[in-house]
């Protein structure tokens, strides 16, 4: 196997990791972390002191972060292939559902945590868009 498709699936393992991570954690403590990023982000850039409408940042947040980490995760999984192509698409969507079925089957076992099915419904459209866009881009080469 060639040195860059190593370094290619090393990529895709670590960012699975690091969504394992956040989703290992305990919810009182995942809440802080979403907590300490809207505080650091929302009520600073738009001066907001109340903690209410700080928390009606919450979920969108939350939500938001799961689309995010799954885009990656779809982009890490499809340049992992040589091609771009209809079969290298649907097996990169595939590796990527089944992950986040595996992180919500996970998150069962998890402190105060859930297995959410809108959270697998969400990062699929985030794994979706993030191969859609190496689709787009290796479609103008």
């Amino acid at each position: 196997m060639k040195k860059k498709k190593i370094v290619k699936i090393i990529l895709v393992l670590v960012w699975m990791s690091i969504i394992f991570l956040f989703s290992h954690q305990k919810a009182d403590d995942s809440t802080k972390t979403s907590n300490t990023f809207i505080k650091s982000t929302i009520g600073t850039v738009f001066n907001i002191k109340d903690q209410d409408k700080l928390n009606q940042f919450i979920k969108p947040v939350r939500k938001s972060a799961h689309f995010f980490l799954y885009l990656v995760l779809g982009i890490l999984v499809i340049i992992c292939f040589y091609d771009v192509n209809k079969k290298t698409i649907l097996i990169s969507i595939g590796i990527c559902i089944l992950y986040s079925i595996s992180d919500e089957i996970h998150q069962i076992f998890v402190k105060g945590r859930s297995a959410e099915v809108l959270d697998v419904f969400i990062d699929t459209a985030g794994s979706s868009l993030g191969i859609l866009i190496c689709k787009l881009k290796a479609a103008k080469k």
